[in-house]
């Protein structure tokens, strides 16, 4: 006979501190200076602090978790190099250089 486990549910907020705990903020930040890749701040560019990483890696994540999901079952939200996802049970935070893709269907 076999046995199925039940899976654990963890609560949002334990997904959100783990994936804030353990993103490499720190390097994030060394590969934006080696790059020289800045973000504007009050007109000045410069490299961001990891604690301003960290703050727009939460505004983005709290924006997609606290929406409902759109109908293609996710939501997702990138800018400065940063993505998060969320489809209700997956939170991914990631740091993007570059991307690409194709689709064969129509994309309203």
């Amino acid at each position: 006979m076999r046995h199925r486990q039940r899976l654990q549910v963890i609560p949002l907020e334990e997904k959100i501190d783990f994936v804030m705990r353990v993103f490499g903020f720190d390097k994030v930040r060394q590969v934006m200076e080696h790059l020289h890749w800045t973000w504007h701040f009050d007109s000045q560019p410069r490299t961001p602090t990891v604690d301003e990483l960290r703050e727009c890696a939460m505004r983005h994540i709290l924006a997609v978790t606290s929406r409902p999901l759109s109908s293609k079952g996710f939501n997702y939200q990138k800018s400065g190099g940063f993505k998060a996802f969320w489809d209700g049970d997956l939170l991914e935070l990631t740091f993007e250089l570059h991307d690409a893709w194709y689709c064969n269907q129509r994309v309203d």
